[in-house]
Parts: structure tokens; sequence; C-alpha cells
């Protein structure tokens, strides 16, 4: 954590994209990933694998970091594919706060579970209050969004883990997990 921390405080960064490339309109949002040595992408990539019994397999890291104004609106990481659609390395998502300034205001991440928010009616809406240190974990097909930072700063580092999407039907159903005791809906 101090390492990304103090990338984020020394070297340079550049805005961070979609599958659009960079779009301020919807996602404003600092990055630093390349400044990623394998160094650090191992020491990232080791004890999330673990998680998962290294069924899966880590295949992105973000360091992102968002200032005032800054925002992600509602997305999913699949790019709207579910969970069986959704190919290599996008079954799960993680967000792991590195570090928020003492003032900060918004900024919240915010699931809402398999529904899109706007469009369904019955959602869940949670937002994640993660101490420093701590990771979230969700199906990557989940609505989720960032909201706008009024004041202060937050770091965190957001990571997708998968495996091959005939892999992702026959062990990572939300079903098979729930059973397994290896998911908790939110």
């Amino acid at each position: 954590m101090k390492q990304v921390k103090r990338i984020a405080d020394t070297k340079e960064h550049y805005m961070a994209s979609t599958y659009g490339g960079v779009q301020k309109d919807y996602r404003y949002t600092k990055n630093w990933n390349q400044h990623l040595t394998d160094d650090l992408y191992n020491a990232i990539r080791r004890p999330f694998e673990k998680e998962f019994n290294k069924e899966h397999h880590l295949n992105q890291i973000d360091i992102l970091g968002y200032g005032e104004d800054m925002f992600f609106k509602l997305h999913q990481d699949t790019d709207g594919r579910d969970i069986g659609n959704a190919g290599i390395g996008r079954n799960w998502s993680s967000s792991t706060l590195v570090h928020q300034s003492d003032d900060l205001e918004g900024g919240d991440l915010i699931i809402y579970g398999p529904f899109n928010p706007i469009d369904a009616t019955g959602h869940s809406r949670r937002v994640i209050k993660l101490k420093q240190g701590e990771t979230v974990f969700f199906p990557s097909h989940w609505w989720h969004e960032v909201t706008p930072v009024t004041k202060g700063e937050r770091l965190v580092i957001v990571t997708w883990l998968g495996s091959t999407p005939q892999e992702a039907n026959e062990r990572n159903t939300l079903s098979n997990l729930a059973r397994e005791g290896k998911l908790s809906v939110l």
C-alpha cells in the first residue's frame, strides 16, 4: 500500500479511459498504471488469487485516484455482457482502498448488484465504506458507480479476476458460488 501511495504522490498520472477511450463526461479519474512494476503487480496478484484458491487469475490492475470533481458514472466492468459472456478476465471486480484524505466528501463506491437502477425496480443499493487496506469483491457484471468527490481525495487499487468463458460458466455461476459458501450477496 505504501508503495502505491508513493507512486500517486510522486509520479505523473494520465486520465483513465473506458472501452471508448478517455471520456471525461463519463469517467473522470487519474490513473498511474504506467508505473506498475512486475514486482508490485505480483505483490498485489498473489493475495487476490489466493482468495479464490487460484481458480481465478488476476488479469488487470488499475491504480486510480479521485480528486475534487472526479467520478465514474454508473457502469458494468463487463461492458454490458453478463458473467457467462464476459470473457477472460472480467468475472470478478475488486476495489481496495489505499488512501483517503480526512476531509473526503463524496467519492462513494455504490454497488447496485445485477440490476441497472435506472431500468429496474427493487434493486439493492449498497454504499461501500472501506477502511484503508480493505477490499470489496463483486461480480464484474454488477452495476456500480463512484459518486463525484466534492472535497478531498481517494486512492484505490482496482482489479479484475477471471478465467475463460467456459470455466466461468462451469465454476463461477452465482448459485454455485453461493452454494459453496464463496459468495455473499450484498
